[in-house]
Formats: C-alpha cells, sequence, structure tokens
C-alpha cells in the first residue's frame, strides 16, 4: 500500500498543472477535496451526466458561495478524473473533506469578509473580534483534518494505490500518515508566496505568545490584498500574481534563476 499527496493552492494553474501530471498517473483511489456528500453527485458525473447537470446539483447544494469560483477551481480536474474513469472503470474516487468542515470554512469566509469591509471602510481594526474569528479556525479545522486523516487511514488500508489531492492541509496529512505507511508528496505551482491571511493563520498557530504589532500588520496586508488585487482584477490568478509581483519580490528572483 503506498499514499501519495498532492498539494496544489487555490489557483487555477495550480488545477491545470496538476490536472496534466494527472492524466499520467495511476492509481487505485483518487480522493477529491470536496465534501462527501458530493461523491454521489460525481458517480453521475463520472457515469455520463453533463458536467453542466453536475454544477447545477452542486450550486443546489448551497455550500460554496460561488459556483463559479467552483468551477474555476476544480473543473479541470474533475472533467480530468472522468476522462481516467472511462479509459480504467475500475478505478475509484471518492471525497474526503467533512461536510461540516467545507460549510465552516465558508462560514468563516463570510466572517473575514465583514471584517475586512468594517475595517476598510472605518479605517479601525477590530483585533479582538479577528483573533477570535482566527482561533475559532484554527480550532475547528484541526478537529476536521484529524477526522478526514481517520477517513484517508481506512482508505489507505483498502487499496494499494492512494492519490490524496489536497491543499495546504495535505502536510498535515503527509506529517501524520509517514510513520505509518509509504507517503510521498509533491506540491504544484511553485514557488508560491503565502497570501497574507495564510501566514497569519499560520503564525498564530506556532506562537505561543501572539505579537499583536505583527498580527495588526498582516491584517493590514490582508485587506490591501483584498481591496487593491482580488477586487480590482478579473479572476484569482491575476490578482495573486499582480499582488506577487509587487510584495513577493524573492519570487521574480527564483523565476530568473
Amino acid at each position: 500500500m503506498k499514499l501519495s499527496i498532492w498539494v496544489f493552492p487555490r489557483l487555477r494553474k495550480a488545477s491545470l498543472q496538476l490536472s496534466k501530471s494527472l492524466k499520467s498517473f495511476f492509481a487505485d483511489l483518487i480522493l477529491l477535496p470536496l465534501p462527501k456528500r458530493f461523491t454521489v453527485f460525481l458517480k453521475d458525473l463520472f457515469n455520463g451526466a453533463s458536467y453542466k447537470l453536475f454544477l447545477e446539483k452542486i450550486e443546489e447544494e448551497k455550500i460554496f458561495h460561488s459556483i463559479n469560483v467552483f468551477d474555476y477551481l476544480y473543473g479541470e480536474i474533475l472533467k480530468t478524473c472522468r476522462e481516467l474513469k472511462s479509459i480504467n472503470p475500475k478505478i475509484a474516487l471518492t471525497c474526503y473533506k467533512e461536510d461540516e468542515n467545507i460549510l465552516f470554512q465558508v462560514q468563516s469566509a463570510v466572517k473575514f469578509s465583514i471584517l475586512t469591509f468594517k475595517a476598510a471602510s472605518t479605517g479601525k481594526i477590530a483585533l479582538n473580534e479577528w483573533i477570535n474569528v482566527l482561533n475559532e479556525n484554527l480550532k475547528k479545522t484541526e478537529k476536521y483534518l484529524n477526522k478526514e486523516l481517520k477517513f484517508i487511514e481506512q482508505q489507505i488500508n483498502q487499496y494499494d494505490n492512494v492519490l490524496c489531492l489536497a491543499g495546504f492541509e495535505g502536510k498535515y496529512y503527509f506529517q501524520r500518515l509517514k510513520s505509518k505507511f509509504p507517503v510521498e508528496i509533491r506540491y504544484f505551482a511553485l514557488p508560491y508566496h503565502f497570501t497574507p491571511l495564510e501566514i497569519l493563520s499560520a503564525v498564530l498557530n506556532i506562537q505561543e505568545k501572539p505579537n499583536f504589532e505583527k498580527i495588526v500588520q498582516l491584517i493590514k496586508s490582508h485587506i490591501d490584498y483584498i481591496k487593491n488585487y482580488i477586487l480590482k482584477y478579473s479572476n484569482l490568478d491575476e490578482a495573486y500574481e499582480k499582488w506577487v509581483d509587487e510584495n513577493a519580490s524573492w519570487i521574480n528572483v527564483w523565476r530568473k534563476t
């Protein structure tokens, strides 16, 4: 038995790179980073249902705030999985994310949006509110990740070659499974510079005593990222790349080497 974990950030270019590699990768089971309740819809898609109908069913579930963003991030991966299933009907594909986890992440995103709007419109940062939302997010996310970890472990025991697609939580899975199974991890769309909110979450997760000055600085950077990049550009990739060009010079140096 063997587990491969493929980690990709929330960028379409990462999804495209992953999809290309997926076409030449052999696995008995592919674990998709989507709510478990979506598995039944995926079975219909892989058995011949139209992709448009699949998106309509996903939209009816009202888990993702935007079906366009869902399609933007996962569409190419799902279409590639459908191709693989048509070539090899024996391959198994299932969703492994806890339904409550996805719903909670959406709710957290709404809370962050409200806090961001308040800060941008008033010029004042409600620091305690930010820290409370961030800490709640970290605590509940860890609980859900541990549930997902158990599910992944169960699947590894049932299949010879398992491929798990994940966001950066894939590193969390890797660190906790590498002592139990042969596990390899691969990252897509490198180099990647974490966004201010991703950095802020990591800082709070590893620091025993919060550095409030650093937290405020990162919150301001997040507000700037949303206001001057996400809301200005037509898609996530364009906004992210423009932000990186103007705020992460090390990536440009790395790309030129």
